[in-house]
């Protein structure tokens, strides 16, 4: 396993803001802004990132979006997986060796899965969690790392 986490990076983000993105406009605090100090796969320029409900889409159905704050074209669509037991305890064991810090709890943190979507020759809709690198966002610090599994 492959993970990129860094949460030593000074953080001063701006208090609120709204957005217009590609999948509508959104309303952010600062709670809501995450730095990847190391980008995404594919985005590594990218480190600041906005975290917010997708408009018009309900909460409880577990999506959500993941916004640029540096390239307004660049956002992504989350899914929140319900993890078992199991593989909670799993995961935090990650994020808590990966960010050396034994004192993160499972309330701590959120997982998410990039969501993909295309469309293919038929116009039939596909969609794909990419569950082999999931995001691990750490409320308290507002860092967040992509885990790549190999």
């Amino acid at each position: 396993m492959h993970t990129c986490c860094d949460d030593t990076l000074q953080f001063n983000p701006v208090s609120t803001g709204t957005l217009t993105t590609r999948l509508g406009e959104i309303l952010f605090m600062s709670d809501d802004v995450y730095i990847f100090s190391t980008g995404l796969a594919g985005f590594r320029e990218y480190t600041t990132f906005v975290r917010a409900p997708i408009p018009h889409v309900p909460k409880h159905l577990n999506y959500g979006m993941l916004q640029s704050l540096e390239n307004a074209d660049l956002s992504f669509i989350l899914f929140y997986p319900t993890l078992d037991a199991d593989q909670h305890a799993h995961i935090l064991g990650n994020v808590r060796s990966s960010a050396g810090n034994e004192q993160i709890h499972k309330e701590d943190i959120d997982i998410a899965f990039l969501v993909i979507i295309n469309k293919e020759d038929t116009q039939k809709t596909n969609v794909t969690l990419v569950q082999d690198a999931p995001l691990v966002f750490i409320k308290k610090t507002q860092t967040a790392w992509q885990i790549v599994l190999l």
